[in-house]
């Protein structure tokens, strides 16, 4: 009996063994299964999030496919240069400390362009440039974007462009939009890239200003040489925005200069024996506002309204000029210019009692059109070392008490369609009385299509040779000499 207990014992111990171990095979068994399936979960999270990265990295890339398609499609058409500046100056000079130029480029007979267009996908350009008898072109050179700005202190902070060409590894040209119609080329060169060992360090930048073809500026290409607009209502004001590439706008009304009293903080506009004196800009026009009346006048009869002095591509529209003392006592005239070139005087109206309309002295290409010389003390214009002076459709009455128009070593002079009214030479003073007197040394005086009428004057001119008169019609009165 006891050995049947000792017998049962063990059996049942073995049992419980074998269910232990069999229950231990199955939770390890359950367990492996468990780190099977988490195993393929995280794989298949870590691919998910691969696909996921993948996806978004595509999304980066198409995007910025997009943007740069976007940004090549403003681009794209044919562009026009206008004008260009160059900056001078050495390495680590910021721009706004440079020596600057500017340049019309239909003024140094510049012509360029630049055409971008899309071929099979990617984006080429084609430049050409001529300048005289010189050409020089580079074709289909491809372009990409380059995300960063063309410049440190570029208007566009975002982009530009490159066009390269591949095979060479050379840049043709970097550019990019400041404006829908607006597109500047920038290059930069030193004497650090130059291959010559230049004594003194140098850095030289141009930027060249291209509008697209068919944008509004092109109708009226001059007007973009005004890099800024400024309006002005009073003498202070209008001295301190005379300036290069500047177009200044007067509003209605007296503009007396003698009345400054300040000190001017400009080196370009001063006032000088209470004469305005404008001297070396170049690129500036002054115009009424709407069509408006403003008066520049002095109080001084000893001094020029206004002087100009080492100016070029200067305009005046609509303005009206003169001195405001008794007739007669004027020894100055309404406008003085010495070393100027290109002067365009349009729609303005000049009165004395100033010396002459005009006093002018080593200038070249000065434009009257449709303006008014009247009530002068002395004449109409005296001119020394000119070339090119030009009036067209101008008013020429009630000036005395001299010879009207008087020209000393000057060449090629020109009135088209003008008038010339009740002026008068006086018997008393020398020249015979001459209307038009000219020096050996001048050239030829022009008069086509004028109008003379109650002038008084000795004879008309002592160059009979060199003053040549085409379809004028005269009713003077001719003296004659004694």
């Amino acid at each position: 009996m006891k050995r049947k207990l000792v017998l049962l014992m063990l059996l049942l111990m073995c049992a419980f063994t074998a269910c232990s171990q069999n229950s231990s095979g199955v939770k390890d068994k359950a367990d492996s299964e468990t780190e099977e399936s988490e195993g393929e979960k995280d794989k298949d999270s870590d691919e998910d999030e691969d696909e996921d990265k993948s996806s978004k990295k595509k999304n980066r890339k198409d995007k910025k496919k997009d943007e740069s398609a976007d940004e090549f499609k403003k681009l794209e058409g044919s562009w026009e240069l206008c004008y260009y500046e160059n900056y001078y100056g050495v390495p680590g000079d910021r721009m706004d400390d440079m020596d600057k130029s500017f340049y019309m480029s239909e003024d140094d007979c510049i012509i360029g362009t630049v055409e971008f267009y899309e071929e099979d996908g990617s984006w080429y350009a084609d430049m050409s440039e001529s300048h005289y008898e010189s050409f020089s072109e580079s074709l289909h050179v491809p372009v990409k974007i380059d995300n960063s700005p063309l410049y440190d202190s570029c208007e566009n902070q975002e982009w530009h462009v490159v066009a390269e060409n591949p095979r060479k590894g050379q840049t043709i040209f970097k550019a990019t939009l400041i404006d829908d119609n607006y597109m500047i080329i920038y290059s930069e060169y030193s004497s650090e890239d130059d291959e010559y060992d230049y004594a003194d360090e140098w850095k030289n930048i141009n930027i060249n200003s291209y509008y697209k073809e068919g944008s509004p500026e092109l109708e009226n290409k001059s007007e973009l040489a005004y890099l800024q607009t400024v309006t002005v209502s009073d003498v202070a004001e209008l001295i301190a925005a005379i300036d290069d590439n500047t177009k200044i706008i007067l509003e209605p009304g007296d503009y007396d200069l003698s009345s400054y009293v300040g000190k001017a903080d400009n080196p370009k506009a001063y006032i000088s024996d209470r004469s305005l004196v404008i001297d070396g800009v170049s690129y500036m026009k002054i115009e009424v506002e709407n069509g408006q009346t403003a008066e520049l006048s002095i109080d001084d009869p000893y001094s020029a309204v206004i002087n100009f002095a080492d100016c070029e591509k200067i305009t005046f529209d609509g303005l009206t000029c003169g001195h405001h003392v008794e007739p007669g006592t004027c020894g100055a005239p309404v406008l003085g210019m010495r070393n100027c070139y290109d002067v365009t005087i349009d729609n303005c109206h000049l009165y004395g009692c100033g010396s002459y309309g005009l006093e002018a002295s080593d200038c070249s290409s000065i434009y009257f059109n449709n303006s008014e010389i009247y009530e002068c003390t002395y004449g109409i214009v005296s001119g020394y070392r000119m070339y090119y002076l030009s009036f067209t459709g101008c008013d020429m009455h009630d000036n005395s008490e001299y010879t009207q128009i008087e020209l000393y070593d000057s060449h090629s002079i020109n009135f088209d369609d003008c008038r010339f009214t009740n002026n008068n030479v006086s018997a008393e003073y020398y020249n015979d009385g001459e209307f038009v007197h000219a020096d050996d040394e001048s050239g030829y005086i022009y008069f086509t299509g004028c109008e003379f009428k109650d002038n008084s004057y000795g004879v008309f001119t002592n160059e009979t040779d060199m003053v040549e008169i085409t379809d004028c019609t005269f009713d003077d009165d001719v003296r004659g000499t004694d």
